[in-house]
């Protein structure tokens, strides 16, 4: 697992319009990211991703949405095929282990 895919690289977001999800929200869908080992912020419905004309994987797990008086099932990009490339997570780093750990570390 990347050290990426153990910090949520930004907020959880909505695909159709990249909204942010708000609250306790943002705390639930990092935590299920951490634990699963996702990088990719996106999270979306299972109606969302077939309007994007993508498939959630059979057998996935959801994730619960928990707003205010309302809930949606939720599942990661990463457990989404056929996407749009951009809406899978992208390694921040690409250069090589000994590289990364001979900058990581201190002076």
């Amino acid at each position: 697992m990347t050290l990426a895919a153990k910090t949520p690289s930004s907020s959880p977001a909505t695909p159709a319009s990249g909204t942010p999800y708000h609250g306790m929200n943002i705390l639930l869908l990092w935590g299920e990211a951490v634990a699963k080992g996702y990088a990719a912020p996106i999270w979306m419905t299972y109606q969302q991703a077939r309007e994007l004309g993508a498939n959630v994987r059979t057998g996935e797990d959801t994730e619960r949405e928990i707003p205010f008086l309302k809930g949606y099932t939720v599942f990661n990009a990463e457990q989404v095929d056929g996407l749009p490339a951009h809406y899978y997570a992208q390694p921040e780093n690409p250069l090589p282990l000994p590289e990364r750990i001979e900058n990581a570390a201190p002076s």
